[in-house]
């Protein structure tokens, strides 16, 4: 199994992987495609947070969206969290329907 991404969250070492799981996963919580050019045109604070938590399943399976945006905000590591999301879509070279 791939390792994904490292990011550190809660003072913890984890790894974001862009999984097709994760993608699943995403569409299930917000009802878009993720592999569209169209969602990632228009990310929301909430799709970050989701296609982390997402990307962190594989990780723990218990593992809540509010958890991830508590370890955020504790963090204030937003923009961290933007450029690993954007490295474990482009490390997996998704390519993005229309």
């Amino acid at each position: 199994m791939a390792k994904g991404i490292r990011i550190k969250l809660s003072g913890k070492k984890r790894y974001l992987l862009a999984s097709a799981q994760a993608i699943a996963k995403y569409r299930e919580v917000v009802g878009r495609e993720l592999a569209a050019k169209s969602t990632w045109s228009n990310l929301s604070i909430w799709d970050l947070l989701v296609i982390a938590w997402a990307c962190l399943l594989h990780e723990d399976p218990e593992l809540k969206i509010e958890d991830v945006g508590k370890a955020v905000y504790a963090q204030s590591n937003l923009a961290e969290l933007i450029g690993k999301i954007s490295e474990t879509f482009n490390a997996y070279d998704w390519e993005l329907n229309k």
